[in-house]
C-alpha cells in the first residue's frame, strides 16, 4: 500500500524526551520543550500525551501507541496533517486485521463497538499520514515470571509481555505496566545508539491522566504490581546499555528503580531523579 516503513538502524537518536499521559506534563510548556529540542532531544509522545502536543501545536518527532482504541480517541488528529513530520513507532501487530494482536491474546472489545472507526483502523490507511513508520515485529509474548527473563536484551530481542498473574476472582490477567513492558522495550530496540532519556508523565500515580476527569486513575494498581515484576528485566537492560534515565519528577518508577539500583546493580544503572517536584 505504499506505506513508508523505516528500518530501525536508520534511527540515529542519542537523546529522547519521553512524554507520558499523566497530568504532570502540563509543567513543560512549549518554551521548555523547545529548549530541550535545542539541547538535542527528540520528542517521543505516548498515547494520551498526544492531546497536549496537539494543544500546544507541537508535532512530536515520534509518536507511539499500543491500544488500537487510541485511534478512536484521537480520530481527528490521526486524520489531519498534524503527523506529517512525525514518525510512528509501534509493534507490528496490526496488519491483516490485527492478526498478531489477536494471536498474542490482546483485545480491544470496547473499540470494536465503534464499528466505523474500528473498520477504518483495520485498513491502516492512517499510516500514510506519518513521515514514516517504524514497526518491529515482536518475537513472542512472554510472562513476566518466565525463567531467565531478567537477562533478556531488548536491543537484540524484541518481546511483548503479559503479567502471568490473574486478578482475584476473575479470569483476566493484570494489565501490564506500559512504561516497562511496552514503551521501554520498544525504545531500546528501535534506538540502538540512545544515550539519555528524559521522562515526564510516567509513574505519577498520585495524579490524574492529562485531560481526564478527576480521579481518572483506572488500572494504576495493576501497573504498580507489574512494574515491580518487570524491574529486574528493566535494570538489566539499563545496565547493559548505560542509558541515563532522568525523571523530571520523583515518583513511583524513579523510587523503585533507585531502590533496585541500591540493592542489586550498584553503579551499573545511570539514574538521575529530580530531588523535589517543581
Amino acid at each position: 500500500m505504499g506505506r513508508k516503513y523505516v528500518a530501525v538502524e536508520n534511527e540515529e537518536v542519542l537523546k529522547l524526551f519521553l512524554v507520558g499521559p499523566s497530568d504532570k506534563i502540563k509543567e513543560y510548556d512549549l518554551k521548555k520543550i523547545e529548549g530541550l529540542i535545542d539541547e538535542g532531544f527528540q520528542t517521543f509522545c505516548y498515547t494520551g500525551a498526544l492531546s497536549y502536543f496537539h494543544q500546544i501545536k507541537l508535532p512530536p518527532n515520534y509518536f507511539s501507541f499500543f491500544d488500537p482504541a487510541t485511534f478512536g480517541s484521537f480520530y481527528h488528529i490521526f486524520n489531519s496533517d498534524f503527523f506529517n513530520n512525525t514518525r510512528l513507532v509501534i509493534p507490528n501487530l496490526y496488519e491483516e486485521s490485527l492478526k498478531l494482536f489477536s494471536q498474542f491474546g490482546y483485545t480491544c472489545r470496547k473499540f470494536q463497538r465503534s464499528k466505523r472507526k474500528y473498520k477504518e483502523f483495520k485498513k491502516l490507511d492512517f499510516l500514510n499520514n506519518f513521515d514514516g513508520v517504524i514497526s518491529p515485529t515482536p518475537e513472542k509474548v512472554t510472562s513476566l515470571g518466565a525463567e531467565d527473563l531478567a537477562k533478556a536484551d531488548w536491543t537484540q530481542n524484541y518481546f511483548l509481555f503479559n503479567s502471568g498473574v490473574k486478578k482475584k476472582g476473575k479470569g483476566a490477567r493484570l494489565n501490564v505496566d506500559k512504561f516497562s513492558c511496552v514503551v521501554l522495550p520498544l525504545i531500546f530496540n528501535v534506538f540502538p545508539n540512545l544515550q539519555e532519556i528524559k521522562i515526564i508523565g510516567f509513574g505519577d500515580f498520585e495524579d490524574n491522566r492529562y485531560g481526564k476527569r478527576a480521579n481518572a486513575r483506572t488500572g494504576y494498581g495493576d501497573y504498580k504490581s507489574t512494574f515491580n515484576g518487570a524491574l529486574p528485566m528493566l535494570a538489566n537492560n539499563l545496565a547493559l546499555r548505560k542509558i541515563k534515565l532522568h525523571f523530571v519528577h520523583s515518583n513511583f518508577y524513579s523510587k523503585a528503580i533507585a531502590g533496585f539500583k541500591e540493592c542489586k546493580c550498584k553503579d551499573s544503572i545511570v539514574l538521575d531523579v529530580a530531588p523535589v517536584d517543581h
